[in-house]
């Protein structure tokens, strides 16, 4: 470390256009979809007292996909 260089004078330094971030990819089939089938997550109730689950709902769907089964 340089004399009297503060560490973020470093980092910046380091760091400056060396990366450049473009997006995220996604994970697609070759239609387009994505490549992990749904569902994707899901929405659930649980009851506080006895830690069991009142519901869960599946979410995440395509509809195109769905019609196709």
């Amino acid at each position: 470390m340089a004399e009297g260089a503060t560490t973020a004078a470093i980092y910046a330094d380091a760091t400056e256009e060396k990366y450049t971030f473009t997006g995220y990819r996604r994970f697609l089939d070759p239609d387009g979809y994505p490549a992990i089938a749904p569902p994707w997550g899901t929405l659930n109730a649980i009851d506080l007292k006895t830690g069991k689950y009142l519901w869960k709902i599946s979410l995440g769907e395509y509809p195109e996909l769905a019609a196709k089964d």
